[in-house]
């Protein structure tokens, strides 16, 4: 080999090697940089004002209200509130209150028919039965009552003052209406065509009173028992003919006293009674708040609840 080519080869530089412990180091070190980064909260918030103003292009957004063709609010609202044990939920939405266009039994009080919104409330799933109200007097059911018949010969304030007492109310007309019928307009809580095996009425015999747990398979759609038949129940409104004419569209109620004269408005029909004043829409208004008669019960509801 010449000299020439021997200098050349000395006078290469050699090629350059990395220190992998320079290499795990530098890596380490970018890993904590990238992870410190995603870790602040400037580009968290910032990462999140982003996402939310993003189209989903699926989810509605919620804080928008929606509103039924009446202007009424939603049918599908509902509640996180719970009922006693003894209560079933009717959940808040619309119902039409009064009687359908072609039922024939429909009286001018029950007309014309409306579509109401009610806020979620509970009711009693039985009528107070005797053992039920004198548990709440503290005293022991008179010889010969039966304890799971239901309370009779109570006057409206006698109701009023037990689901006081109670920390209820009597129902209001609309609330008692919808408990009765649900949402698909039934002329009788179990459906449209009358079926004389599912209540306690006129052509039961004998004519009396039955046990409040009777009947189990008449229940209206929330579950709730005798709502046609057996005793008519005390509602909270005062009566008038022409109520659905004139009451609003959200949570009627008519609390205040038209006349002197006034009376009560009694829902239900009772076992003295033939079947076409066992519909769910029938009003009877002949009730003076002091009368007390054996066919004449009540149920109690809460007040509206919150969603």
């Amino acid at each position: 080999m010449s000299k020439s080519s021997s200098t050349k080869k000395n006078n290469q530089s050699p090629k350059q090697k990395f220190d992998p412990v320079v290499i795990a180091a530098l890596i380490g070190l970018t890993g904590t940089i990238i992870t410190a980064l995603f870790a602040s909260p400037v580009l968290i918030a910032l990462i999140q004002r982003t996402s939310a103003s993003m189209p989903t292009g699926t989810s509605p957004m919620l804080t928008t209200p929606i509103v039924s063709p009446t202007n009424l609010p939603s049918l599908t609202q509902t509640t996180s509130s719970h009922c006693p044990p003894d209560m079933a939920i009717v959940p808040s939405g619309v119902f039409r209150m009064g009687a359908t266009p072609n039922d024939q039994e429909a009286q001018n009080d029950e007309k014309p028919q409306r579509e109401v919104y009610l806020d979620a409330f509970c009711i009693e799933k039985i009528e107070v039965s005797n053992q039920k109200y004198f548990e709440y007097l503290r005293k022991s059911l008179p010889p010969n009552t039966i304890a799971n018949l239901p309370a009779v010969n109570l006057s409206w304030e006698d109701a009023n003052a037990y689901c006081e007492g109670k920390g209820y109310s009597l129902p209001t007309e609309a609330q008692w209406e919808k408990a009765a019928r649900g949402e698909n307009e039934f002329i009788y809580p179990w459906g449209n065509r009358w079926d004389p095996t599912r209540a306690n009425y006129g052509g039961t015999q004998p004519r009396t009173a039955r046990p409040v747990t009777d009947y189990l398979d008449a229940a209206s759609p929330y579950g709730i028992l005798n709502m046609a038949g057996n005793v008519a129940e005390w509602v909270a409104d005062w009566y008038t003919d022409d109520w659905y004419n004139r009451m609003p569209q959200t949570n009627p109620f008519k609390s205040i006293k038209p006349t002197s004269e006034a009376t009560r408005v009694v829902r239900g029909g009772s076992f003295v009674d033939s079947s076409k004043l066992l519909r769910t829409s029938r009003r009877d208004g002949t009730s003076f708040p002091d009368d007390k008669f054996n066919f004449l019960g009540f149920r109690c509801a809460t007040k509206p609840l919150s969603p």
